[in-house]
C-alpha cells in the first residue's frame, strides 16, 4: 500500500503534476499561467509548505499548508488549503501520510492548531478528516465576486 511512497517538499519540476491534481480536485481546468505564477510565489514563501506524495516516480498526492498569524488566537495557525490524492491512488493511505506531514510541520512551527475548510459535497473527505481526529467546529461562508 504505502510502501515505496515518498513524502517530500514540492519542487519547481512538480508544477505540471500538481496542476493536474488541483484541476482534478476542482473538477475544472484552471488558468495555467495564473496557477504557475501563484505556484512560483508559494514555493518560495516560507509561510507555505507544498508537499507531494511520490510513488514509483509519479506524484500521486499533494498537500498545501499555509501558516498565518491570527489576532483572535494571539498566535500562529496552520491551514490545509489543498489536499488531493489522484483517484486511482485513493484508499492506499497516501492521504494519511500527507496529513501526518502537515501535523508535523504545524507542531514544528509552534502553531496553536491545524484547520481546514472543505466543500460540503466532499463527504469522503469529511470522513477522512474526522478519522484524522479533526472536529467540525466552525462554519465557513463564501461569496463569489
Amino acid at each position: 500500500m504505502m510502501e515505496n511512497t515518498i513524502i517530500r517538499k514540492a519542487e519547481q519540476t512538480d508544477l505540471d503534476s500538481i496542476y493536474d491534481l488541483v484541476c482534478e480536485l476542482e473538477d475544472t481546468k484552471l488558468d495555467k499561467e495564473a496557477f504557475t505564477q501563484i505556484y512560483k510565489r508559494q514555493i518560495s514563501n516560507s509561510n507555505f509548505h507544498l508537499i507531494v506524495a511520490q510513488k514509483n516516480e509519479l506524484v500521486t498526492g499533494f498537500l498545501s499548508l499555509q501558516i498565518k498569524e491570527h489576532l483572535h488566537h494571539a498566535g500562529k495557525i496552520a491551514e490545509i488549503v489543498e489536499l488531493i490524492i489522484h483517484e486511482p491512488s485513493r484508499g492506499l493511505k497516501i492521504g494519511d501520510l500527507l496529513f501526518q506531514a502537515a501535523k508535523e510541520i504545524t507542531r514544528e512551527s509552534n502553531c496553536l492548531q491545524l484547520e481546514l475548510c472543505t466543500n460540503v459535497r466532499r463527504i469522503r473527505a469529511h470522513l477522512f478528516y474526522e478519522r484524522q481526529g479533526m472536529k467540525k467546529s466552525h462554519y465557513s461562508f463564501t461569496m463569489p465576486l
